[in-house]
């Protein structure tokens, strides 16, 4: 939770740069450019932001608040639509009844709005899914992250993604490329290391400290596949090569975090 003062402007850019911070950037390839793509539209998003600094009561004593939760992010700001203003109507389009003329004026002269009526037209535009209700004397706009962790989809696009982004650098430089391979090695080293350097002492043989090292890799097996690299073989032993191999992407990333904080913890 983040608090910020100054004037609207400021704020503005403050909640903006503040929703963007917390949620997720997937990506996209332009060219040879990567193109950040937020889980929300950009321009939705800010025009939201917008409406509440522009069509907030300002006599009530209150703050516009940006609440970002796992798979919505709410915008609220105090007061209800004005001069009885429904939100059927405002879905419907080109309509508008302006509470605050001066900060609307002064919005239209800097180009933060373009045309009246036409805000909550250019979000639904972008983000189809968007909510809008008014409660405890507030109006919301709800965003829904289609794109949050908890979604399949958004980690099946980030990984394609990703994918096709390092095909294309493979092509362009005839570089190998396999995304399982490299997400097993991002931190293998780190938790090697760690546990050569403080848990293996010099006077072992070489079988003691594979000893060693496999115990280590087996707590990490217990707890993202919940049976040791030796049950796994016993359970398959009509496969090549061990658990990991046959591990998919997301148990690979997660592996990788593991392998991270144990690293941490063994130090």
């Amino acid at each position: 939770m983040s608090d910020f003062y100054g004037d609207i402007f400021y704020l503005i850019d403050m909640a903006e740069a503040y929703v963007l911070k917390n949620i997720h950037i997937g990506m996209r390839l332009e060219g040879l450019r990567r193109v950040d793509v937020p889980e929300i539209n950009k321009e939705a998003l800010r025009e939201a932001i917008i409406n509440a600094f522009c069509h907030r009561d300002y006599y009530k004593y209150d703050s516009v608040n940006v609440a970002v939760f796992k798979n919505r992010v709410e915008i609220r700001n105090p007061g209800k639509l004005y001069d009885g203003l429904t939100i059927d109507e405002i879905i419907k389009g080109n309509v508008s009844r302006r509470r605050n003329e001066l900060i609307a004026e002064m919005f239209n002269k800097v180009h933060y709005v373009d045309k009246w009526g036409r805000g909550i037209d250019l979000i639904l535009s972008k983000e189809h899914d968007t909510e809008f209700k008014e409660t405890f004397g507030m109006f919301v706009t709800v965003f829904f992250e289609f794109a949050s962790w908890s979604s399949v989809e958004f980690k099946l696009y980030l990984i394609k993604e990703f994918q096709r982004l390092k095909i294309n650098e493979s092509k362009s430089h005839n570089i190998e490329w396999n995304v399982k391979r490299q997400l097993v090695k991002i931190n293998y080293k780190i938790h090697t290391n760690a546990i050569k350097e403080n848990l293996i002492p010099n006077e072992l043989t070489q079988t003691e400290m594979n000893l060693i090292y496999a115990n280590e890799a087996d707590v990490l097996n217990m707890a993202l596949f919940g049976k040791t690299a030796k049950e796994w073989r016993e359970d398959n032993n009509d496969k090549n090569g061990n658990i990991r191999d046959y591990a998919n992407v997301a148990q690979l990333v997660c592996l990788s975090n593991l392998e991270n904080l144990n690293a941490s913890f063994i130090a």
